[in-house]
C-alpha cells in the first residue's frame, strides 16, 4: 500500500503558517517580548521559550522555517492527530529551546520555529525507518528535500541556533515511540 499525496495543507500546519506569518509585520513590537532571551528565561521569563517559535528574524528565515513545515506537515498531520501534531511541534520546539537555554550563553537570543520543524523531520525519519515499504517516490524525495534544506541551512549559516536544531531533531525521534500509533 503507498500512501498519496494530497495538495491540501492539513488543518494545524495551515494554522502554524498562519500564525507565523502573522507576526512577521508585527516582529519591531513582538521580538522585545517575545524572542529566544537566554538571560530572559533564566530571569523567570519561561514564555520565551514558546514565544520565539512563531518570531522570524526576517522574510527569509520565515520562509525557509514555513516550507519545511509545509512538507513536513503534508505527512506527519496526515499520520498522526492534530491534537498529536501539535503537541509534537511544541515539544520539538521547547526542547529545542531548553538545549539552547543549557548550551548557549546567557546573553544570546534567538528566534524561528526552526527546532520544531527539525523535531518534525526527526518524527518522519523515524516513521520512514518503520514503514519504509509504504513510501511512493514523490514522498521519499519531498523528504529528501526537507532533510537537504534543513541540514545545509545548519552546518552552511553561521547564524544558526544548532542547539534548537539538534534539540528538536533528538526530542522529535525520540517523542515519537510514545505518540505513534500505527
Amino acid at each position: 500500500m503507498q500512501l498519496t499525496f494530497s495538495t491540501r495543507i492539513p488543518p494545524v500546519t495551515s494554522a502554524l503558517l498562519l500564525l507565523m506569518a502573522l507576526t512577521l509585520p508585527l516582529n519591531a513590537l513582538l521580538l522585545p517580548a517575545g524572542a529566544g532571551c537566554n538571560s530572559c528565561t533564566l530571569q523567570g521569563e519561561g514564555w520565551r521559550l514558546f514565544t520565539s517559535l512563531f518570531l522570524h528574524a526576517d522574510l527569509q528565515h520565515l520562509l525557509s522555517n514555513a516550507s519545511c513545515l509545509l512538507m513536513l506537515g503534508f505527512f506527519l498531520e496526515k499520520q498522526l492527530t492534530p491534537w498529536t501534531f501539535s503537541l509534537l511541534f511544541f515539544l520539538s520546539g521547547l526542547a529545542g529551546n531548553v538545549l539552547t537555554l543549557l548550551l548557549m550563553p546567557a546573553h544570546f537570543t534567538h528566534v524561528g520555529a526552526s527546532g520544531a520543524v527539525f523535531g518534525l523531520l526527526g518524527a518522519q525519519i523515524y516513521i520512514f525507518y518503520l514503514q519504509k515499504q509504504r513510501y511512493g517516490h514523490r514522498e521519499f524525495s519531498l523528504l529528501l528535500l526537507a532533510l537537504l534544506l534543513l541540514v545545509s541551512a545548519t552546518f552552511l549559516d553561521r547564524t544558526v541556533n544548532i542547539a534548537a536544531h539538534l534539540g528538536g531533531l533528538l526530542a522529535g525521534g525520540m517523542l515519537m515511540p510514545l505518540l505513534y500509533k500505527e
